[in-house]
């Protein structure tokens, strides 16, 4: 009995890892059926990408148009021009708390890439590894 209650949640929680970015807003729900054909309720999928434009994204502490930054085979890539150190680091518009993050990337030899969460935009800091794990 343990062992299938361990395998159920596993399935579970599998189906719910495969769903982009969630927001807080618990009114959006979606039904995911799992082996056994129990119903749960979780959050519905919020995609922080369109895979077409910067819409819904901003440079870290900064407005206007996105630089260092180009759309290609819908995906999000760095060109790797920043001035600074920092990269030129884009950041989501909106804030979420309680999610479950997925996503996939790429980095060609020798590049370095990654995300961040739960990220502080202020003037007092420069980059957001200051405030992100």
């Amino acid at each position: 009995m343990k062992k299938k209650l361990i395998k159920n949640t596993g399935i579970l929680m599998l189906i719910i890892s495969l769903g982009a970015c969630t927001n807080s807003d618990s009114s959006k729900t979606t039904d995911v059926i799992n082996k056994d054909s129990v119903t749960a309720t979780v959050p519905a999928s919020t995609y922080l990408f369109d895979g077409k434009t910067f819409s819904g994204w901003h440079a870290f502490n900064k407005t206007g148009a996105i630089q260092n930054w180009a759309i290609e085979d819908s995906a999000l890539v760095c060109l790797g021009a920043a001035k600074d150190a920092h990269g030129g680091d884009i950041v989501s518009d909106k804030e979420y708390e309680n999610f479950e993050l997925s996503w996939q990337w790429k980095a060609t030899k020798g590049g370095n890439s990654g995300v961040m969460y739960h990220v502080v935009e202020a003037a007092k800091y420069q980059a957001p590894y200051e405030t992100g794990p």
